[in-house]
């Protein structure tokens, strides 16, 4: 019985969580998508076949070091909250070319914009509490 309220409490938490980091993400007019991530364990470029079926897997993004970070710490019996920024579009997904100075170029604008999120996020969530 402990077990599924710890369960039901913690589903409570990340609908929140969500929620806010989603107010916070139009507020601050940052695109917040929001849906699952696959990892590819550190390939830096995929074809356009691999990003359909990881597509069709269901995820949103693809990423190479935040999913192996979250699985250890799940197993750890930590709960977990995980925010991307997102530097190039995978292959096939837009006309831009993919490059490694392009991600070089774009990591500080997605760090200038995640800055200013958890600025908002931690400035909301501070008057909330103190209210």
């Amino acid at each position: 019985m402990l077990r599924q309220r710890q369960r039901q409490d913690a589903h409570v938490a990340r609908n929140l969580l969500a929620d806010r980091f989603g107010r916070v993400g139009r507020a601050t007019r940052a695109e917040h998508g929001g849906g699952g991530q696959s990892d590819q364990f550190a390939v830096p470029r995929r074809r356009d076949a691999e990003i359909r079926a990881i597509r069709t897997l269901g995820a949103d993004a693809v990423g190479m070091s935040t999913v192996p970070e979250v699985i250890l710490a799940r197993f750890l019996g930590l709960d977990v909250a995980a925010v991307s920024v997102i530097t190039n579009m995978a292959a096939g997904m837009s006309d831009e070319a993919i490059s490694h100075d392009h991600t070089k170029a774009m990591a500080p604008l997605g760090a200038a914009k995640l800055a200013r999120i958890l600025r908002r996020y931690l400035r909301d969530l501070n008057t909330a509490g103190a209210g």
